[in-house]
């Protein structure tokens, strides 16, 4: 450690002071270390003052008991001096004294306000001696060091092979992982395809077995979309040909219109779905030919069991499903259409 000693080892007591010392400066930058060790049971109180050649005061700083205190003078305290004179006096107790001047390579951090030995810094990090220490040297981070680290011993082949190659990552492990033994078709098949996901499995989960009027009306409440269907527009059923039953939906309301050919022609009346039903029968065109219908069991028109309706182009019947116990077509509106 490179130090000027400016006022050597001495004891004092109260109101006893040292000689001055006259200090030159070099730079623009004073470190100064005031030592003191209190003497006796009585608590030690002692002030280093450093004034400027006019005896103008610049800076003091004051050492409590037993302690050592680091007094830092950059160019804003010095104001442009470079002579100085400094002296410690006692104001308590007693106290070996000394004052020492950090000088060399020892200096302070620009505006850092504390001072740091950079020689001490220099062997902390970067080996100030041949042998060297502290955090970046020899005996930590020389050569053989960081081969341990980063190079040869810690990263050749065989460490990055008993690390991460032949015993974990070799082509076999990484088959087990990413690649053929992980995902061969058998391993795949194990984990998501036959398995788990055929054709069967899938339609678990969305196909056949998943999504069958059973399983629909059991997760979506098939009830319920029904009820929001019969609410909904009309539907529009096809006529289903000379001699075919008009099977109604499961809507509120449906419409077949009936067209007739050149000769007579017959449909059959399905029963209905539910209370509440409606179907309307519509006569469209017709080629000369006549249109009977057979009511399904059950049918009335106005009280009357009559089972077997005429109809003609232009003719509209409607037909309403009620009852108590069995759900049966009425009549409810006919426009030209005969019954009997």
């Amino acid at each position: 450690m490179a130090s000027t000693t400016h006022i050597a080892s001495q004891t004092l007591s109260i109101g006893d002071m040292t000689s001055t010392a006259t200090i030159t400066l070099s730079g623009e930058r004073l470190a100064l270390n005031i030592v003191a060790a209190q003497v006796g049971s009585e608590e030690s109180l002692v002030c280093l003052i450093v004034r400027d050649a006019n005896n103008v005061n610049l800076k003091t700083v004051k050492v409590i008991g037993s302690d050592t205190q680091r007094l830092v003078m950059d160019s804003g305290d010095l104001l442009g001096n470079t002579t100085l004179s400094v002296w410690i006096e006692c104001l308590a107790g007693s106290a070996t004294v000394q004052l020492v001047e950090l000088t060399g390579s020892e200096g302070v951090l620009p505006g850092s306000g504390s001072t740091i030995e950079l020689d001490d810094l220099a062997a902390d990090f970067f080996a100030a001696s041949a042998a060297g220490r502290g955090k970046f040297a020899t005996d930590l981070f020389d050569d053989a060091t960081l081969d341990d680290v980063v190079e040869d011993d810690a990263f050749t082949a065989a460490v990055v092979t008993a690390k991460f190659d032949d015993d974990s990552l070799t082509a076999a492990n990484m088959a087990d992982i990413i690649a053929d033994d992980g995902f061969t078709a058998a391993v795949v098949t194990a984990k998501f395809a036959d398995d788990s996901l055929t054709a069967t499995n899938l339609a678990d989960i969305l196909e056949d077995d998943a999504i069958t009027a059973a399983v629909a009306s059991a997760k979506i409440d098939a009830a319920a979309i029904t009820e929001d269907l019969r609410d909904g527009e009309p539907i529009v059923l096809a006529d289903p040909g000379d001699g075919n039953t008009i099977t109604p939906a499961t809507s509120g309301t449906e419409i077949c219109t009936i067209d007739v050919g050149t000769a007579a022609e017959t449909r059959v009346m399905g029963t209905p779905d539910h209370v509440g039903q409606r179907l309307v029968l519509v006569g469209g065109t017709f080629g000369g030919g006549s249109l009977t219908i057979t009511m399904a069991a059950g049918w009335k028109d106005g009280g009357a069991a009559d089972d077997v309706a005429t109809i003609t182009a232009g003719d509209v019947m409607i037909a309403e499903a009620c009852g108590a116990a069995d759900t049966d077509w009425r009549c409810a509106v006919s426009n030209g259409v005969a019954f009997a």
